[in-house]
């Protein structure tokens, strides 16, 4: 009659598990949002060089100078809130990949534990086992007399 093995510490490893799972979310959407925002800025730059290069071709071929200069510093100013945007995005990923690291760190140590500890009970009760089949041999020869 072997007892179950109990870990008395898997509500931690479990609470740490489910911590890595939600560090693994925020790192996946901070590393969408971050090559959301680097390929909006890259857009952005596009655009910003195609319509810069409308300086290039004679006044009369270009709408109106200053409304042309506006919407580019409007472009400019875009791309640098998008590659501002981009950056809090890669400090984020930068915490978060070292919040993930740590606790890898905490969970991997916490299964070694529980392997360690569910060895050491079935080592035990291997032990009780033998130690119980052991007495019931005795029992039983000192039961039997010898003629």
């Amino acid at each position: 009659m072997s007892r179950a093995f109990h870990f008395a510490l898997q509500p931690l490893l479990n609470h740490y598990q489910g911590m890595e799972r939600s560090a693994g979310i925020r790192l996946s959407t901070a590393r969408r949002s971050f090559n959301d925002a680097m390929r909006d800025a890259d857009r952005l730059h596009e655009e910003l060089k195609a319509r810069g290069d409308g300086f290039a071709r004679p006044r009369s071929e270009t709408i109106d100078f200053h409304l042309h200069d506006a919407h580019l510093e409007h472009v400019h100013r875009s791309i640098l809130r998008k590659r501002e945007s981009a950056l809090t995005c890669q400090a984020e990923m930068d915490r978060t990949q070292l919040d993930l690291i740590e606790l890898a760190k905490k969970r991997t140590a916490l299964e070694a534990l529980r392997a360690r500890r569910a060895k050491a009970h079935a080592v035990r009760e291997q032990m009780l086992e033998e130690r119980h089949i052991d007495e019931a041999n005795a029992l039983r020869h000192r039961s039997v007399k010898w003629t």
